[in-house]
């Protein structure tokens, strides 16, 4: 419903903190698909904030990984899981 509310404006961009974290793993999941979808028929961009990895290179072309307000690597989600810059962003990666 928020997405339908959020879209019916036309927005050049969603932005979207958190979505799926009240949510269980099946829910979550169909909503990964369904954020794709919306994505690709409406012809929009999204920043997505999470802190679960997994859901950030489900839906993303590319990723950026803050680490204490600072920007510690960027990347498309297999770059950054194969070639992580640090150990807080492998440790990232491996959870």
């Amino acid at each position: 419903m928020a997405f339908a509310r959020a879209l019916i404006r036309r927005p050049k961009m969603l932005l979207l903190d958190e979505p799926f974290s009240a949510l269980d793993r099946p829910l979550r999941l169909e909503m990964r698909e369904f954020l794709q979808e919306v994505k690709e028929s409406f012809n929009i961009p999204a920043i997505l904030v999470t802190h679960d990895f997994d859901e950030a290179a489900a839906v993303s072309d590319r990723i950026i990984i803050y680490e204490h307000g600072r920007i510690t690597q960027t990347g498309s989600p297999g770059q950054v899981k194969t070639a992580p810059a640090n150990n807080y962003v492998s440790h990232l990666v491996s959870c």
